[in-house]
């Protein structure tokens, strides 16, 4: 990039070169007024074509960067081994293929009959023993499972009430 520094510096000199032979051209009566306001225009036109061929430049330098950038990590992939199966279910990174939401945390509690009862009954004797609008838990649902029941509440601390109770009664 130190060429391109001293591309600009250089570009600047001659400019002012070129300035200083127009004005020292316009003191000399030697050319007509028609003559040194067209040559000044001439001049302008070059400066602008140089300008547009450095952003040019600019432009294609900075593709040629990105493309060889491009090349680089392409080579890279190349010359890596292969990764096996193992090593790419392994990665916690990896995205998932489910599209739907993630789960929500739900509180629940499974209980259990010693003698294994059927869920039915156990599910009749918790309704007994615990009356939630007394204790001020709130329960969301309660379920059948094979030989218990599933107690799905609204909070942690629900939660913890149900099990201290669960432990107590039964």
């Amino acid at each position: 990039m130190a060429g391109e520094d001293d591309f600009v510096a250089v570009a600047h000199q001659v400019h002012e070169m070129g300035l200083e032979l127009l004005d020292t051209a316009a003191r000399s009566n030697k050319s007509s007024q028609a003559n040194q306001a067209n040559f000044r225009k001439i001049y302008m036109d070059f400066l602008d074509i140089i300008n547009k061929q450095q952003k040019l430049l600019n432009i294609v330098t900075g593709r040629m960067m990105e493309q060889k950038e491009s090349i680089h990590t392409k080579l890279d992939k190349m010359t890596l081994p292969p990764a096996s199966f193992a090593d790419v279910v392994k990665d916690d990174d990896r995205r998932f293929r489910s599209r739907s939401r993630p789960r929500e945390k739900k509180n629940t509690l499974l209980v259990y009959s010693k003698d294994e009862a059927e869920s039915k009954k156990v599910k009749d004797k918790i309704q007994k023993s615990i009356d939630p609008f007394k204790l001020k838990i709130g329960i969301r649902s309660v379920k059948n499972v094979k030989k218990g029941i599933l107690i799905e509440c609204n909070s942690d601390n629900d939660l913890n009430v149900a099990m201290k109770l669960r432990v107590m009664k039964l």
